[in-house]
């Protein structure tokens, strides 16, 4: 068991990936910053990670964008069978992330600049 917080065990590995990372509210997603959404065009310093440092019970968020070259797909509800029409087409795609949700489930795309 360690006393760190998800944000201080990964945060500086992530950012050295090259993965835009904020601090989020305990056993939450909502940010800890109220201005976070730049962090999607730009990664946060390092003196901006060792002051959220200092955030003890931090969850640790990933923004997607351009500063992260990663977008995501958030399929929440199931309508019309949605869910098992897009598994099926994303099936195909082996090894690509994904995130299983209480509602539905998050699949992430390299994002390559285009709009």
């Amino acid at each position: 068991m360690t006393d760190k917080s998800p944000f201080e065990q990964c945060a500086v590995q992530l950012r050295k990936k090259g993965l835009s990372v904020i601090p989020l509210r305990p056993q939450s997603k909502i940010p800890c910053l109220e201005s976070w959404t730049d962090y999607s065009e730009k990664l946060p310093t390092k003196a901006e990670l060792i002051e959220w440092m200092g955030r003890k019970d931090a969850n640790i968020g990933l923004v997607t964008g351009k500063a992260s070259q990663v977008i995501a797909l958030d399929f929440d509800e199931d309508v019309e069978g949605l869910h098992s029409k897009v598994k099926s087409l994303l099936g195909s795609l082996k090894g690509q992330p994904k995130k299983k949700g209480a509602r539905g489930f998050t699949v992430f795309f390299k994002y390559n600049g285009e709009a």
